[in-house]
């Protein structure tokens, strides 16, 4: 076992979160105790009670409590109450934005301005407007504040269908970010500490919001952990408990699907029968009981190896 694999492990393990044995160690002991519960059906059990606490954790990361049934409108909420500490900002002056803040908006523009370049009489890309719209040698700071939430609200209009497109949705936000690190960088320079760390958590609060939204199943209330390891792979910031489970997902892929995409969770099938069977004729030869030997109702044999696979006595020896 590698030390980057039993960090990882161990990192889960802080969570509550349960890996699947053999995927953490592939010991001779964790393959007879997984190929005896049934490789499968111990990560779909894994998954469910990974499912279950990936929920919680969320629910944690933006300020609630953990067992929160998460819907848009509670999401919305959160994203207001962050709007809401923002709002402190917008009387800390005017701000002069300095060479970081126009290199941002290059950065923006520069893909689109290199398309056009090699095609003068096609249409330039609304992104080039719209970032052009907000150089400015000064602004206001509420000014700044009520653009960020344009920009972002410009951001979740585009991404849905009839949008603008995601090129609009992608420059809105790097945008937002671009007037954020400019009020950062103010606040910083007018020493004002106690607004520049309620400006910092509300957009730590936002930006958590924000992912938690996108791996959020509006129906069913169920965090997709492996839409967070995608976010953390694309360089999303992600940051505390939520990164360790983009992390966790990332690395144990099998142990993080959600209910919907497992579909029903059998805890007894045919296969049981046979499993069942064999683990309890091992057992049966051991005790001398016939009818162990003959495996009667022994799918609860297998059923119970998938427990104990996932118990706390075998998590915790996993490292």
């Amino acid at each position: 076992q590698s030390p980057q694999m039993a960090q990882a492990v161990r990192s889960a393990q802080e969570l509550g979160l349960v890996i699947p044995p053999t995927q953490a160690k592939a010991s001779l002991g964790n393959r007879l105790l997984e190929g005896a519960a049934g490789k499968l059906t111990t990560a779909q059990n894994a998954s469910a009670k990974n499912s279950a606490r990936v929920k919680e954790i969320a629910a944690e990361a933006i300020g609630l409590p953990k067992d929160t049934q998460l819907t848009p409108e509670v999401i919305s909420n959160v994203k207001k109450a962050a709007g809401t500490l923002y709002e402190a900002v917008s009387s800390a002056g005017t701000i002069t934005p300095g060479q970081g803040f126009n290199k941002a908006l290059d950065k923006i523009v520069e893909p689109h301005l290199k398309a056009m370049a090699g095609f003068p009489n096609a249409k330039p890309s609304p992104v080039i407007s719209m970032v052009d719209s907000l150089r400015s040698e000064a602004f206001d700071a509420a000014s700044a504040v009520a653009k960020v939430k344009e920009l972002r609200s410009m951001a979740d209009d585009a991404f849905k269908p009839g949008g603008q497109g995601a090129d609009i949705g992608r420059a809105a936000k790097s945008a937002a970010k671009a007037i954020e690190d400019a009020l950062d960088d103010h606040l910083q320079a007018i020493g004002e500490p106690d607004l520049l760390r309620q400006f910092r958590d509300a957009r730590t609060l936002y930006a958590k919001t924000a992912t938690v939204e996108k791996a959020l199943d509006k129906t069913s209330g169920t965090v997709d952990a492996r839409k967070l390891a995608a976010e953390l792979q694309k360089g999303k910031p992600l940051s505390g408990d939520l990164k360790k489970v983009a992390e966790a997902a990332g690395q144990f892929k099998t142990a993080f699907k959600t209910p919907e995409q497992m579909g029903s969770l059998p805890q007894f099938s045919p296969l049981d029968l046979y499993g069942g069977a064999g683990i309890a004729g091992v057992g049966g030869a051991l005790t001398g009981n016939p009818l162990a030997a003959l495996g009667l109702g022994l799918p609860l044999a297998r059923a119970g190896a998938r427990n104990i696979a996932l118990s706390p006595a075998v998590q915790n020896r996993l490292v």
